[in-house]
């Protein structure tokens, strides 16, 4: 997670995002208006590993991130899932402050290159009739 801050090795193009990307939009780019298609799309990230290709490392810094708010009724009685992720030793590290401020940015950074190639997917539906 210290490494959060730094752009991954892998050039934005090469990432995994982009590769999955690029084979849905190569599968579309072979159907027609009358074929019957059906597209599983998974991405990985924005999941662990926290590290985002440049430029996304760096469009948000730590002001950006809203510091966590739970009520006293959230606290007294957690979610199941929340409960279940406090369980674990990997969750005492988002507890902390300094953490959340260098994961979080580079997790919204990841979200906005995910929303860059979802577009580019349905840019291709449209441009091909299949939406």
């Amino acid at each position: 997670m210290r490494n959060a801050r730094l752009a991954a090795r892998v050039p934005e193009e090469h990432s995994e995002t982009a590769f999955v990307t690029d084979r849905a939009i190569q599968y579309l780019d072979g159907l027609t208006q009358d074929d019957r298609w059906c597209l599983h799309l998974s991405y990985i990230k924005p999941h662990w590993p926290y590290l985002a290709p440049a430029p996304y490392h760096e469009i948000y810094g730590s002001g950006e991130v809203v510091p966590a708010v739970r009520s006293d009724k959230e606290k007294e009685k957690p979610h199941p899932v929340y409960q279940a992720f406090m369980a674990q030793d990997y969750s005492e590290n988002f507890s902390r402050d300094e953490v959340r401020k260098t994961v979080i940015p580079t997790y919204m950074g990841l979200i906005q290159q995910l929303d860059h190639h979802i577009g580019r997917v349905l840019s291709t539906l449209e441009q091909k009739g299949l939406r």
